[in-house]
């Protein structure tokens, strides 16, 4: 990354995100304990529905910075839609892979409809082969892409899909309905990154100082939330904003404060880049797509 000198006057920033969940605690945490506003910074959240929707608006400048997994900017950088990842979003959250009844293994989703945000983006690349690893093709089951958690909820819910990808603390609702989850990303990818915060490599280009301070405050939010004299009011905005239930938060947040800070490490990077372009030779590299001082 090279310094270009421009510094943009602009300091609210457009942040688009696709689906609630824990995933996005340290944005609102951010954003309610004055971290956004300390670094100068307002910031306007969009829910962009789907993950192809955000990028699109990236492209196009609809949004500034993109809240989302690592697969999409690998994907737009080799396309020539350059971007570079400024910080981890969170860890690699637990997506339980959640089923009706009767479902006991990946072999019975054989000629089932399962319901993803994008069948070729996200998690459904984890999804693919681990059903692979079950003995099913593209051609044993359908991917209905019907875009954010929410959504997928209500399609299981409905009768519409017999399965369906979901964050914590959403999966946790359709189990308490007797639902069942067959299997987790955590559990059959241990060592796949998580979602990240990133921007177009142009946006960086045009607001360095801005990047900058964006990062110091998620820093600083991570920082917060990690600290256990702050789980009381940490529990009250997941409350508050990710819909979550106290019993859910506190399991969660002793979970994270284990962890630490997440981050994202070159190797991370790579097996994305192995992931989603293992047949192409023309392959960026893991440090062209990280944002740095």
């Amino acid at each position: 990354f090279k310094d270009t000198g421009l510094m943009s006057l602009k300091t609210t920033i457009r942040i688009a995100y696709i689906s609630g969940g824990f995933p996005l605690w340290a944005l609102y945490v951010a954003n309610e304990k004055g971290f956004f506003k300390n670094a100068g910074l307002s910031c306007e959240f969009t829910q962009s529905a789907t993950s192809n929707a955000q990028m699109i608006g990236l492209q196009q400048g609809q949004y500034d910075i993109g809240l989302q997994l690592p697969d999409h900017i690998v994907r737009s950088t080799a396309n020539g839609h350059p971007m570079r990842i400024i910080a981890a979003q969170s860890h690699p959250p637990d997506v339980g892979l959640i089923v009706n009844h009767g479902i006991q293994n990946l072999a019975q989703l054989r000629n089932q409809r399962i319901a993803v945000d994008g069948a070729n983006t996200g998690y459904s690349i984890l999804l693919k082969k681990l059903l692979l690893s079950a003995g099913l093709t593209l051609e044993d089951y359908e991917l209905i892409e019907v875009g954010g958690t929410k959504e997928r909820l209500d399609y299981m819910k409905s009768g519409q899909v017999t399965a369906c990808l979901l964050n914590p603390p959403f999966d946790q609702e359709l189990i308490q309905l007797g639902y069942t989850k067959l299997t987790s990303t955590a559990q059959a990818f241990p060592e796949y990154p998580g979602p990240v915060v990133a921007a177009m490599d142009s946006w960086i280009n045009q607001n360095r100082s801005t990047a900058l301070d964006f990062q110091k405050a998620w820093q600083e939010s991570w920082k917060w939330l990690i600290d256990p004299l702050n789980t009381v009011p940490a529990i009250e905005i997941a409350i508050q904003h990710l819909n979550a239930t106290e019993f859910s938060a506190q399991n969660t947040l002793k979970n994270i404060q284990k962890k630490g800070i997440p981050g994202m490490s070159l190797m991370g990077i790579t097996q994305v880049i192995d992931m989603v372009l293992a047949s192409q030779d023309q392959r960026p590299k893991p440090e062209e797509l990280l944002f740095s001082k």
